[in-house]
């Protein structure tokens, strides 16, 4: 029996190495989330073989070290912290886009505690690592031919099997990592081969061109010289100070010809110019990351000891929200993460979220340090560049298991023969409590419901959602929609943002979504997120969906439901009074109740949170238009276009119109020459321009244009013909 526990535990835990290459095609996020739910079931599964190990094992003592002790605490922490923030569902749960929650660290200590206690032997390490780098070179491989990929496994965002950019960098650093590492730990000529997969993983961070990840590397890279030169003999620091030199004249002299030959051919290089542009560095994205991090910095402050709660930076991003971000774009109006895993950790669980993990840091990286070997300095390194990556990044579940792995590996291999730093009492009512079989039968117990409960029904409900987030039917999506919701997972809130979301999509691609069957599912949507707005006051997420349910409703079925809207909306701009989309909804609300006065106010109150952001300007003229003053819904529009706001073709075509019924021809002629100009062969155009002209009085310019729209299309001869009869040209 010992002996097919001891072997399932093993091979157990060499199968979640493979976590980063699972791709769960029937759940939503399936570049993500299937996959970190079925690592939490296997690990509860090991868990439950190594307890009954334990059991008929009998072990004499428990031995807890300073790496041990500070991952506890952190863990604690983020408990705690999650108890005294503001939503303990989404700090303990978290989400399904993120699949972070303090439940999946615990199922990666309790992975950790496994590698330690499992994997004693040298040997063991060098098999686990070489399993990592083989399955980082397949996870790149995917990066290189997505296109090669089965359709619903690829992503917009590049990442390959990992879905995102970002997410393949964090991944793909940690594991060049992992490769130096076992190339210092494999002595035999064999250790050159790793050459091949380091150069596949460095090309896939180049081709993947994450600006955070090449800080970090470059971080890593400086670190293990240091530590190396301080390790080699003085005759060899000259041997390695003229390969040095060496190299990096090699080195330089191939920056300067793709310098001089990307200065000519920048487009075939777009990923190389992600990093090397300087300009990219003061680009949008990183105006409004330094945006963001001023937000998470009001945060921290106005919390600063226990936060706000792992995973509530969207809370915290609302409440302190900077108009400025609109900006950029709607997209960039929405955060729920700083992008900076200290500043995360800080808001999430204040100082002593961020004390406790840098001293994860610390002893891991002091147990490498004093070892005083090449495999140690790469460690440090390893250490030191993931933190500086993680000052423009966060963590998934897919570097998670290469930082937990690789203190696994500092606890197995060099904290193992320091003096424990547990209370041998603790240690002895620990290793008597492993004994007891009643702590196994309940444990069991246990891992069943949290496989039920918070697992399995999460993949169904997962399931679900992606059907109905496929769905082209209002009727499909009220199927699938109300199947979603039906269980009772502790993201349900999320759910119904989504599904809310796909409701207002179908709605804008013109598909009937007022039958009864989604009238009822949408309601249904409504309901679930107002009584989450009702339990979660600070978060107006929750609020701001629910108004757009109920606000399409009461547009596309009966207006009886405007009612709700307002009172969601209302509660939603109370919560973030300066995010202007929260206050357009309201402004689109009140021109759907023909409340002009009261559209108008809001759509005020946008522009004067930030008078530069053109599309203020825009939505404002639009109230103006629809309650019939159209001089003053010209006017700002106008200044929309002044302030950078750039028209759709059907905006400006609308646009055109209005200035048409306003009677200034001087505009629309205007307009119409630059639209010819950049489209010479669209005959609809000659022809709106000689309609303008005609109406203008200018019968010289209407005869010519029209003339020319016939050379461009002969078979208008006959309508041009009555156009010339019509406004008298001839």
């Amino acid at each position: 029996m010992q002996r097919y526990l001891s072997a399932v535990i093993r091979y157990g835990l060499y199968g979640t190495l493979f976590l980063p290459l699972l791709f769960t095609s029937f759940t939503y996020f399936p570049w993500l989330f299937g996959k970190t739910i079925i690592f939490q079931i296997v690990v509860e599964l090991l868990l439950l073989c190594w307890l009954l190990w334990a059991v008929k094992g009998r072990p004499a003592s428990l031995a807890l070290r300073g790496l041990d002790w500070s991952i506890i605490i952190f863990l604690s922490i983020l408990i705690i912290t999650a108890i005294t923030g503001v939503s303990f569902a989404h700090s303990f749960w978290g989400y399904q886009a993120r699949a972070d929650g303090v439940f999946t660290w615990l199922h990666f200590g309790v992975w950790y505690f496994l590698m330690v206690n499992t994997f004693k032997k040298p040997e063991d390490w060098k098999k686990l690592l070489a399993i990592s780098v083989g399955v980082a070179v397949l996870v790149s491989l995917t990066i290189f031919f997505q296109q090669y990929l089965p359709a619903a496994w690829q992503s917009e965002a590049d990442g390959g099997i990992i879905g995102n950019r970002g997410f393949a960098a964090s991944y793909l650093l940690g594991s060049i990592g992992l490769t130096v590492l076992l190339f210092t730990l494999w002595q035999s000529a064999r250790r050159w081969f790793l050459a091949f997969p380091l150069f596949i993983l460095v090309s896939a961070l180049i081709y993947v061109a994450n600006r955070g990840a090449f800080v970090g590397l470059a971080v890593g890279a400086i670190l293990a010289a240091i530590l190396s030169w301080r390790l080699i003999t003085a005759e060899r620091r000259r041997k390695v100070f003229l390969g040095v030199i060496s190299g990096l004249v090699i080195i330089a002299g191939c920056l300067f010809i793709i310098s001089r030959y990307y200065s000519t051919h920048r487009e075939n290089f777009p990923e190389f110019a992600r990093v090397v542009s300087f300009s990219n560095y003061f680009s949008a994205t990183a105006q409004t990351r330094l945006l963001a991090w001023r937000i998470g910095w009001r945060g921290f402050a106005a919390r600063p000891f226990l936060g706000w709660g792992p995973n509530n930076f969207d809370v915290v991003f609302n409440k302190y929200y900077d108009p400025q971000f609109l900006r950029f774009s709607f997209s960039e109006t929405v955060w729920d993460k700083p992008h900076n895993w200290f500043l995360e950790l800080a808001d999430g669980g204040g100082a002593f979220g961020v004390v406790s993990y840098v001293a994860i840091l610390m002893f891991a990286g002091y147990a490498a340090f004093k070892k005083r070997t090449f495999a140690g300095a790469v460690v440090l390194a390893s250490l030191a560049a993931g933190a500086a990556q993680n000052f423009f990044l966060f963590e998934t579940s897919n570097s998670l298991l290469l930082f937990f792995l690789l203190l696994a590996f500092v606890s197995s291999q060099f904290a193992s023969d320091s003096a424990p730093v547990s209370p041998s009492q603790l240690a002895a009512f620990l290793a008597r409590l492993w004994r007891s079989r009643w702590f196994v039968e309940a444990y069991a117990i246990l891992a069943l419901f949290l496989f039920w409960r918070f697992n399995y029904i999460s993949l169904q409900s997962s399931y679900y959602l992606s059907r109905a987030q496929a769905a082209v039917s209002g009727q499909a999506w009220a199927e699938k929609s109300n199947q979603a919701l039906s269980f009772p997972v502790p993201f349900v809130g999320e759910t119904a943002i989504f599904l809310a979301e796909r409701f207002t999509q179908l709605e804008k691609a013109g598909i009937d979504i007022a039958g009864k069957e989604a009238i009822v599912a949408a309601v249904n949507a409504a309901d679930v997120l107002e009584k989450q707005s009702e339990r979660y006051p600070d978060n107006p997420l929750f609020s701001v969906w629910a108004g757009q349910v109920y606000m399409t409703l009461g547009e596309k079925a009966d207006a009886k439901y405007y009612a709700s809207a307002e009172k969601m909306l209302l509660r939603a701009h109370s919560i973030a009074p300066l995010k202007q989309e929260f206050i357009f909804f309201l402004g689109r609300l009140y021109l759907l109740k023909k409340d002009f006065s009261r559209a108008i106010a809001y759509q005020e109150q946008a522009v004067a949170s930030a008078p530069a952001i053109g599309i203020s300007h825009w939505f404002l003229g639009l109230a103006h238009i629809a309650s019939g003053d159209v001089v003053r819904g010209l006017q700002e529009i106008e200044l929309a276009v002044a302030n950078r706001y750039a028209l759709s073709l059907d905006q400006r075509l609308y646009v055109l119109d209005i200035y048409a019924g306003a009677k200034k021809y001087d505009k629309v002629i205007s307009e119409y020459r630059d639209l010819i100009s950049s489209e010479p062969e669209n005959v609809n155009w000659h022809i709106r321009l000689a309609t303008a002209y005609a109406l203008a009085g200018e019968k010289a310019a209407a005869l010519k244009t029209a003339e020319a729209a016939v050379s461009l299309y002969p078979p208008l001869r006959a309508e041009a013909d009555s156009f010339i009869k019509q406004y008298k040209l001839k």
